[in-house]
């Protein structure tokens, strides 16, 4: 994780992704969050979205990851969630792309 940190404090904007199991983030994206404590008072007022994937149901996993914001004192700049069955079935789901494209100019345009 040493690596990794320059990188996210440089960072203007971070999205996380994730598959949703349990109606929450994955345990990766729960893992690599909590291995932000060394400098998530560094991620204060950064930019953070969320792009999340499940079977059956997002449940809370775009509030795990708006909590997380919170925390860290991170502006929450949007969501993008889809239900899939198979890994490629996302790229079949119309708006989905064009949900992404939005997701992206907003933090475009945040980035100014």
């Amino acid at each position: 994780m040493p690596g990794i940190y320059p990188k996210l404090l440089q960072a203007d904007a971070i999205v996380f992704g994730t598959p949703v199991y349990f109606e929450m983030v994955s345990g990766l994206l729960k893992n690599f969050m909590d291995r932000t404590c060394p400098i998530w008072t560094g991620l204060e007022d950064k930019r953070l979205a969320g792009i999340a994937v499940a079977e059956e149901g997002i449940g809370a996993a775009i509030d795990n990851m708006k909590t997380y914001a919170a925390v860290c004192g991170m502006t929450w700049s949007g969501s993008v969630t889809a239900l899939a069955k198979k890994p490629r079935d996302v790229t079949k789901i119309e708006g989905t792309g064009e949900q992404l494209r939005q997701l992206y100019l907003t933090l475009k345009r945040d980035a100014h």
